[in-house]
């Protein structure tokens, strides 16, 4: 009799706990697909991304928030939440460089988006960010053999500036050194006359490029010129 009593108990302890297990709660079966364009970008100091976001759910969706996380840091809030409606989303959102941020390095631009239960999801995208800023007037250009062509060459940068080089590709050929410049502080502005050698061919492109360093980042620009009749 004790055998059975206590095989009783097994069975009943057994049954006990297989019954909790099975009472646990059912995992939310939701998601959230969530695309953000483009998802790899590089930009300049003050530069903005505009990104084409697209969320779909089985359920309607609520919000989406924005936050943002520079070279690894803490989260923080990059831009007012957006009022979602439906179960599919698209829309575009324009994130501008914080004024801040004074390193260069990686950005992750980051989007969360809440259904109408609570359950949400979060997608990223990534910014190679670069301190240096290089404008170049004018960006293209027509001219004839043997012209020349006057560029207006501004940079700045949240460091020291140390050099400019300046270079020629004609046509689909490899680039060639024209000149280079040592530069100091962190903005610089000069002209640099470029002259058109003779006996190009009218269409011919050339790309007057102009590179930048400071003392741990480089950054290019070009002017592209074309030769005229």
């Amino acid at each position: 009799m004790k055998k059975i009593y206590l095989f009783f108990c097994l069975f009943s302890v057994a049954f006990v706990a297989c019954s909790k297990k099975n009472d646990k709660p059912t995992p939310n079966n939701n998601s959230i697909a969530i695309t953000i364009t483009p998802h790899d970008t590089s930009v300049n100091y003050l530069d903005t991304v505009m990104y084409t976001i697209v969320a779909s759910s089985i359920n309607p969706l609520s919000t989406a928030t924005f936050s943002q996380s520079i070279n690894g840091g803490k989260d923080t809030v990059a831009e007012s939440p957006k009022t979602l409606s439906g179960t599919t989303n698209r829309f575009n959102t324009t994130y501008i460089i914080p004024p801040g941020t004074v390193y260069a390095g990686k950005i992750k631009f980051i989007c969360k988006v809440t259904d109408n239960t609570g359950y949400s999801d979060t997608a990223s995208a990534f910014i190679n960010y670069n301190p240096i800023q290089i404008k170049l007037t004018p960006a293209t250009a027509i001219a004839k053999p043997g012209d020349s062509l006057n560029i207006n060459c501004f940079i700045s940068d949240q460091s020291n500036l140390k050099d400019v080089v300046i270079s020629e590709s004609i046509g689909n050929g490899s680039p060639i050194q024209l000149n280079s410049y040592s530069l100091s502080g962190k903005s610089y502005a000069f002209s640099y006359f470029y002259h058109v050698q003779s006996g190009l061919a009218t269409g011919t492109q050339i790309k007057i490029i102009f590179k930048v360093d400071d003392a741990d980042y480089m950054q290019t620009a070009i002017t592209t010129l074309t030769i005229g009749k």
